[in-house]
């Protein structure tokens, strides 16, 4: 089903499969949008809405200038990082966008994403690099603005089969916008805090510190299939996303 989890899950595949391109700019990106050896950031974004069902919500582009008008024409361009967003830097604050990535992540200070033509660390390209890979970047650095994808409403957070049981507990505060993951460095900051108090009130043995590091993630995966065992389905991805965050609250202790 196409939406944001799928746009986000195509997109991660190829992060955690640490992609590389080939020789002068070469990638599959390029060849499925018919101008290989080209810089390919806005080929990724777009192959990936394509391949998750998302094409016609994200657009296809090679160049983020046009991408960016593309955004601006239907009024869905702005300047708050939302999950699911595409993000365009000006590398030179010039008003023209030199590259684009997917927002996976946010915090007060910074935005995680997904990029494709970037590199691993600030050492390399950040616009012409040699793969796909997960960043952290500050959210006042060098950020053109936001383009929001038209995603299908009911695919954001699909019912799941079979029907979700009703709630025994309280109702979950509001999903705080940020995916609660393993990543370097390490999410540290009140969201993460708040998921851990709430498993560790359901009995989970889970430090209540703020870091979301390995023990975390071993919780949450732990819990996902917890849940789904116990008919509230989730996926066994370890994220912390706005599903595992209602159950965390909402579905009843087993």
């Amino acid at each position: 089903m196409p939406g944001l989890n799928a746009m986000l899950t195509e997109a991660r595949k190829w992060v955690d499969a640490a992609y590389k391109e080939g020789p002068n700019n070469e990638t599959p990106f390029g060849r499925w949008y018919g101008d290989d050896n080209e810089p390919w950031c806005d080929q990724f974004v777009s192959y990936v809405g394509d391949a998750s069902g998302n094409g016609d919500a994200v657009g296809r582009f090679e160049y983020c200038p046009s991408h960016v008008e593309w955004f601006k024409n239907q009024g869905r361009f702005g300047s708050d990082p939302i999950p699911g967003a595409l993000v365009f830097y000006s590398w030179n604050g010039d008003g023209v966008a030199d590259h684009v990535g997917i927002v996976v992540g946010i915090s007060d200070s910074e935005i995680t994403t997904y990029e494709g033509n970037t590199s691993s660390g600030q050492a390399g390209s950040q616009g012409n690099g040699d793969g796909a890979y997960e960043r952290t970047r500050p959210r006042n650095w060098q950020i053109l603005g936001y383009g929001y994808p038209n995603y299908p409403a009911d695919a954001v957070s699909p019912a799941p089969a079979p029907p979700v049981p009703a709630p025994s507990g309280p109702s979950a505060p509001p999903f705080p916008g940020e995916y609660l993951r393993l990543r370097s460095p390490m999410m540290h900051d009140d969201n993460v805090r708040a998921w851990q108090q709430r498993m560790s009130d359901r009995g989970w043995h889970i430090s209540v510190d703020g870091w979301f590091g390995s023990a975390s993630r071993d919780v949450a995966v732990a819990f996902q299939n917890d849940s789904t065992a116990n008919g509230w389905p989730l996926d066994a991805d370890g994220i912390v996303g706005p599903a595992t965050w209602r159950a965390a609250w909402e579905r009843p202790v087993s």
